[in-house]
């Protein structure tokens, strides 16, 4: 039968790409004959060349602006023949000779990113042009200084600086729940949901309204030469340790073994306003000492600065019988690798309200307290195993009038924000 005028008939070509039947046509490209039936076949002649359309991962190559993101996904490019989709021949020497083979992509960073090298796939992508790629480029590797010993440096400041431009570029448009007010990027997850975020997307300044957008096979390509994605909504991200998670605990000191984790009861007026609704309960092992607690703190970037809390929670948090309601008078310090890969020795923080080494808590409330403003550390630890940061948590009682334990609830590395909202200009 011929092909139905008006209806659309979808076919997956050996190449992996997809052809429509419509119209009489093929891609548009109107057939001489059609459904002529053979030995190993169905026959269809067109009157010229079927349109190529790139998918998005193809179209990097074909485009001049791109060359600085088409070299950088090519470094990870492997090619692997496919014979369940390829044609065989004859068989020579005891092989087969294939008359047409496929060979299908494989790329690292799509396995993280987006198969966006998919023809199955509905994929949007913002691409920044070579302009904005290196300028980017000169920008965020300063937050990857990593130290000299770590394994690969080089490498590694090259590779996560790349990362940090392409993060939060690509989405998948068969998940989008309403894409006039919000798009999600393929890193977004509901554990980290404040980021790989971007509102309004065609709005004034949002992340597809002044790009050169290209249609491909699979999707389309947003080219910018104006950057509207916010590192802020990318990686560069708050650090929040639960206190009570044991895997960040470094060490303990001075203080009863184990730590206790206490739990705030759901009837507890505090309950929902203790992060986690747990904290940890450190003891003084007796009388004549101060407890103290290290936790490392994972993926922090370098050169930027940080505005770092450590919020405590009160006795009345897991009992409101309890009876220590004193203030904790507590001091804070930090270690991290110098630029030669050494531990630092502990840098005590001072407070930067009082000018003192020392904080004191308000009793009887969640109380966030503010240990350091845009605290910067010269070295990189982001993606690393081993940890190069640690933050310690000691009390500092000089009196009666304060309390030795010690109840954290977690501590928080959050970029700082100033008046241009960027910590570093």
């Amino acid at each position: 039968a011929a092909i139905p005028s008006g209806d659309s008939v979808q076919m997956m070509m050996l190449n992996g790409k997809y052809s429509y039947l419509a119209d009489g046509t093929v891609n548009g490209v109107k057939c001489l004959t059609s459904n002529e039936l053979y030995r190993n076949g169905v026959l269809f002649t067109v009157d010229g060349r079927l349109p190529y359309f790139a998918n998005v991962s193809e179209y990097f190559s074909t485009d001049a602006e791109l060359d600085s993101i088409a070299s950088f996904f090519s470094r990870y490019n492997v090619y692997e023949f496919d014979p369940s989709r390829s044609v065989p021949g004859e068989i020579v020497d005891g092989k087969t000779v294939y008359l047409d083979s496929v060979m299908n992509l494989k790329n690292v960073m799509f396995d993280e990113l987006g198969y966006i090298n998919r023809e199955d796939s509905a994929y949007w992508m913002v691409v920044p042009t070579d302009r904005q790629w290196k300028s980017l480029y000169e920008e965020y590797k300063a937050y990857f200084n990593y130290d000299n010993t770590t394994a690969k440096r080089d490498s590694m400041e090259n590779l996560m600086t790349h990362k940090a431009i392409i993060q939060g570029t690509i989405f998948n448009m068969n998940i989008q729940p309403s894409l006039n007010d919000s798009v999600v990027s393929t890193n977004w997850n509901e554990a980290n949901y404040r980021y790989y975020k971007c509102l309004r997307p065609f709005d004034q300044g949002g992340v597809f309204a002044e790009a050169r957008d290209v249609t491909c096979s699979n999707g389309k390509v947003f080219i910018a030469d104006n950057w509207a994605i916010d590192k802020r909504t990318t990686f560069f991200q708050e650090i929040k340790i639960e206190a009570e998670n044991a895997y960040y605990r470094d060490s303990v000191a001075k203080c009863k073994e184990p730590v206790t984790t206490c739990a705030v009861p759901a009837g507890n007026p505090l309950y929902g306003q203790v992060s986690g609704n747990a904290f940890v309960q450190v003891e003084p092992r007796n009388t004549a000492v101060t407890p103290l607690i290290r936790y490392t703190i994972p993926n922090v970037l370098s050169n930027i600065g940080y505005d770092i809390y450590a919020v405590f929670a009160p006795a009345i948090a897991a009992d409101t019988l309890a009876t220590d309601t004193l203030p904790l008078k507590v001091k804070f310090s930090l270690k991290y690798n110098d630029q030669d890969g050494r531990q630092v020795n502990d840098i005590k923080m001072k407070n930067p309200i009082s000018g003192t080494y020392s904080y004191e808590t308000v009793p009887n409330v969640v109380d966030t307290v503010l240990v350091a403003s845009d605290y910067k550390i010269p070295t990189c630890s982001y993606g690393l195993s081993e940890p190069q940061v640690r933050f310690t948590v000691e009390s500092d009682r000089s009196t009666s009038k304060y309390t030795r334990v010690l109840r954290l609830d977690c501590i928080v590395l959050k970029p700082h924000e100033d008046e241009n909202n960027d910590s570093n200009e």
